[in-house]
């Protein structure tokens, strides 16, 4: 069975295993959905809320990157996964440590920028229109998001709502983040994020963090820049000024550094 070499990186707290190269090539959906809900594991696997290829990607763009939910399933855009994939070419060596540069993911393309406290920057592809759906907020950021203005200290009765949302009827086949928000201190608003594919709270989430401040800006009339406080750190949005509900440009900014490095056996 062949080791296979990863690198852990962190986005505010959200954390991913990254592999460089197409170490699953060849390998059967099934495969790779055991492969990486063990390896995701908290308890008996490195633990991670995805995992990140790193793959070749014709020039001028750095890299193409391929992203795994927690589940073992291929996922949708992933903020905080693509800053720490940016950070991981810019610690490789795969480009400058001081330009920004560009990278795909699903046939669109990215811009990543290097900013000042080690922080790295990514434009984001043109959202979706805001909608309300049962009467909740929903924008689709790269990935599918309800935001809700209430975030309550009890995180069971959060929990449980955001289950219900998450496998309603609406929602049940493809899946919905679910994001509760709330007006914190200094300008900042505190956020909690549900992933669909993680099934639980993460410590951040990059798309949420876009949506919920798309939800700022369009509905509570908030301006730039959009300080979001999630459990892992501190994310900024800075958004378009709406025209048409385009947003653009999208910027989502904040911490992303490589945590330790290892080798785990390949899959069967």
């Amino acid at each position: 069975m062949a080791q296979l070499k990863f690198q852990k990186y962190q986005g505010a707290g959200n954390d991913f295993v990254i592999f460089q190269g197409n170490v699953f090539e060849n390998l059967s959906a099934s495969q790779i959905e055991n492969f990486i809900k063990n390896l995701c594991h908290r308890r008996f696997g490195v633990g991670a809320d995805g995992v990140i290829t790193i793959l070749e990607a014709p020039s001028p763009q750095i890299f193409e990157m391929g992203f795994y939910n927690s589940d073992g399933l291929p996922g949708s855009f992933c903020g905080n996964g693509a800053r720490c994939a940016a950070r991981f070419a810019i610690d490789h060596g795969m480009t400058s440590p001081d330009e920004p540069f560009s990278f795909s993911f699903a046939d669109n393309t990215y811009l990543a920028r290097p900013e000042m406290n080690d922080q790295i920057g990514i434009k984001f592809a043109n959202v979706g229109k805001p909608a309300e759906v049962e009467d909740m907020f929903f924008v689709d950021t790269g990935s599918p998001h309800i935001v809700i203005e209430n975030l309550v200290n009890d995180k069971n009765a959060l929990r449980k709502k955001a289950l219900e949302i998450r496998h309603s009827d609406r929602f049940a086949e493809k899946g919905v983040n679910v994001n509760f928000t709330e007006r914190g201190r200094n300008g900042e608003w505190n956020l909690v994020t549900f992933e669909r594919g993680v099934e639980d709270f993460t410590w951040a989430c990059g798309t949420g963090a876009v949506g919920t401040a798309i939800y700022l800006m369009t509905q509570k009339g908030e301006e730039n820049p959009y300080l979001l406080r999630s459990p892992g750190g501190l994310l900024t949005v800075e958004l378009g000024n709406g025209a048409k509900n385009t947003f653009d440009p999208i910027w989502l900014s904040g911490p992303a550094s490589s945590i330790f490095e290892g080798s785990v056996d390949g899959p069967d």
